[in-house]
């Protein structure tokens, strides 16, 4: 962290932050324009899409989100406040993403702004792959610290113990609802619009659905500023 936090330049060491923010499919289809004095301008790289499981962007918008998330709470940590103007030149057609901006930024120095408790873990974020070990109580300070870091945002936080036959109950009946959504979905697809028609026509017949990372070597690391 000491060594981050001695970059001279304000904007590269909130964005030594931001590019470790998840990504669908760890594209990291960012690009960064650092060109004008005091401003940070996003693009989307469009040489890191999903053509086939993602062919109208959703996952790779929903990722840039995630980028402009950490962002701000790297701001936040330095005193900044960071302003962030979404798609200033004209947001995206159904056709999919373009050479347009995803968001203008500006780092302002803020007295009142409060530094977010998440961003202690942007740093020791992974995702764990290990299998659970239900005997393995989880700590209650754990369950306090995670309740602590969502208390400031609008959402509703909590744990189901195996005692809890209630609550284990009502989960279920709430994930046998959304299994019932999602099968009357695939069996009664909504109507899209023309122009998602008139693309899905003109990619022609289906390719393999593989989504393969881009050569790093190409266009420059992922994530490259």
């Amino acid at each position: 962290m000491e060594r981050t936090g001695a970059e001279p330049d304000l904007r590269r060491w909130v964005l030594g932050h931001a590019i470790l923010a998840p990504h669908s499919h760890n594209l990291q289809s960012w690009r960064v324009d650092l060109r004008t004095p005091g401003e940070i301008v996003l693009r989307c790289d469009r040489q890191r899409l999903l053509p086939e499981t993602d062919p109208f962007a959703r996952q790779i918008v929903m990722s840039q989100g995630t980028f402009l998330e950490l962002l701000d709470l790297a701001a936040r940590e330095r005193g900044h406040r960071a302003e962030i103007t979404l798609f200033p030149e004209g947001v995206f057609g159904p056709e999919g993403v373009d050479h347009r901006p995803v968001a203008r930024i500006r780092l302002v120095p803020d007295a009142a702004v409060a530094k977010d408790p998440l961003f202690a873990q942007i740093m020791s974020r992974h995702t764990n792959r290990n299998a659970y070990d239900p005997k393995r109580a989880v700590p209650a300070a754990a369950w306090q610290a995670m309740a602590a870091a969502v208390q400031p945002h609008p959402l509703r936080f909590g744990f189901v113990g195996p005692d809890d036959a209630a609550a284990i109950s009502a989960t279920a009946a709430s994930r046998a609802r959304l299994a019932h959504r999602a099968r009357d979905a695939a069996h009664h697809p909504r109507v899209l619009p023309v122009a998602a028609h008139r693309r899905l026509r003109d990619r022609g017949p289906p390719r393999r659905p593989v989504d393969h990372q881009p050569d790093a070597g190409r266009d420059g690391p992922p994530g490259a500023i």
